[in-house]
């Protein structure tokens, strides 16, 4: 089915596809952001009526209840709010985590994460997580040349999956490292190193 993907790992990463989504974004603060028209997301069929069309417009609708989310750095749970058209997912102290926009004229979509939010699967680092179905959905009005109008919509808000960041680890030996260890106790001037249980 349809989905917007959008992956919370900051820069390329060679076994990971989509980890720099962001650079198609031009805001440099977001981790994760991704654009998708409408005509992936739902299809449509129409009838003006007689009247004929004046107008098809597309708006976000939130409804009540807890989107699912967690921001990772707090631990506080995302709450989503409209403002101005868009949806804002932020925590208790007002830090954005994502937003949610539509194109009023297209209905594509563009959703831009900015922290990182609890993903409860920790066997996969790309393991995807979404916020809780009917909260945030897509809907469009039609209205004819009289200025009647009729919406529909359809559910937005759990197609959105946010795919995991994951932690790298890289040890490299030193080239020509050893440990040395002499069991001679005490000086010898002759061996540098024989009193080395001195440091113990």
């Amino acid at each position: 089915g349809a989905s917007i993907v959008i992956d919370e790992s900051v820069g390329t990463d060679l076994s990971d596809v989509n980890a720099d989504d962001e650079a198609g974004s031009s805001d440099l603060t977001d981790i994760g952001y991704a654009k998708v028209t409408g005509s992936t997301l739902f299809s449509i069929t129409k009838d003006a009526g007689s009247d004929g069309q004046k107008s098809l417009t597309y708006e976000l609708v939130l409804n009540a209840g807890a989107s699912g989310l967690t921001d990772t750095a707090t631990g506080d749970a995302v709450v989503l709010s409209k403002d101005g058209g868009m949806i804002y997912g932020k925590t208790s102290g007002g830090d954005t985590v994502l937003t949610i926009a539509v194109d009023a004229a297209s209905g594509d979509v563009t959703v831009q994460q900015f922290r990182a939010v609890v993903h409860p699967n920790t066997n996969s680092f790309d393991a995807e997580t979404a916020m809780t179905s009917g909260l945030v959905e897509l809907q469009g009005t039609l209205t004819d040349k009289d200025d009647d109008f009729i919406t529909d919509k359809v559910e937005l808000g759990s197609l959105i999956k946010i795919q995991d960041d994951e932690p790298s680890l890289d040890l490299v030996p030193v080239a020509g490292a050893s440990i040395v260890i002499d069991e001679s106790v005490g000086t010898d001037l002759s061996d540098v190193n024989a009193d080395d249980e001195a440091g113990s």
